[in-house]
């Protein structure tokens, strides 16, 4: 374990040091992270425009009393409001799904039209069922949705031996697509590119264990310093390009002999 390690699990007001260390070495490289940021974000907003395929919905309603039964008899709304669940289970089932497979010959499986089909109550003091389909085109949602609605209310009341439920509405053709969303994928992408670059330069600071300055002598040595020598980067290029002459001529020297 490093020196820098160490540090960060000291006492508080170390940490408290620590951390705004990290925050200066993120703001030293916010160019770096608002990059990255963008690339992420403009490369999720053209994946979810040109490579991922948009999908509609379309929603129908049955009622599950039939138009026949009286309003006013509270035996009857409370036998609807059992059956409702009954119907919920029923909607999905294979002879109601493969009927509408061989009536629109649809070329999928009865697992596969069943996991784009979603049936719930559309309220919890409610006798109303809501079917809703998705597809890849808006107008086939609204004919898969529209035959499972008249599928369905025929085989409930054959299995359940009661009257046909009342269809309250039919599906309708909706051009806005429900997913992918634009927004919401460009959001997490740009998130996970400042996390990925911010997680980055966080592991290289941790991980760093030279000591860089008179403040890393005093801090993660417990030393002080008594004074600095300046460093004159010129001076040191001339010095190492004497050195490599000298050498050269060494060389050469020993290779005639």
């Amino acid at each position: 374990m490093n020196e820098k390690t160490q540090s960060i699990n000291l006492a508080n007001d170390e940490t408290e040091i620590d951390l705004k260390e990290i925050f200066f070495i993120l703001r030293a490289h916010l160019i770096l992270i608002i990059a990255v940021m963008v690339l992420f974000g403009t490369g999720a907003g053209v994946a979810t425009k040109l490579l991922i395929t948009p999908k509609y919905q379309s929603t129908s309603m049955l009622y599950v009393l039939s138009s026949s039964t009286s309003i006013t008899s509270i035996a009857d709304i409370q036998i609807g409001s059992y059956l409702t669940n009954d119907y919920i289970v029923l909607i999905k089932s294979r002879p109601v799904l493969d009927t509408v497979i061989d009536d629109l010959n649809l070329n999928e499986s009865y697992n596969l039209l069943k996991s784009r089909v979603n049936v719930v109550n559309s309220g919890d003091n409610t006798r109303i069922v809501s079917i809703t389909v998705t597809d890849e085109d808006p107008e086939q949602a609204k004919l898969i949705v529209d035959k499972i609605t008249d599928v369905a209310k025929v085989q409930m009341a054959t299995i359940m031996h009661t009257e046909q439920p009342s269809v309250a509405e039919y599906g309708t053709v909706n051009t806005k697509p429900v997913s992918p969303s634009l927004k919401k994928n460009v959001a997490i992408a740009v998130v996970l590119g400042f996390v990925l670059v911010a997680g980055i330069l966080i592991v290289l600071y941790i991980l760093d264990d030279t000591i860089d300055g008179r403040d890393d002598v005093e801090k993660y040595l417990g030393l002080n310093t008594l004074g600095l020598i300046p460093y004159d980067e010129t001076v040191a290029d001339e010095e190492s390009k004497k050195n490599m002459t000298k050498a050269k001529k060494i060389k050469h020297i020993k290779g005639k002999k």
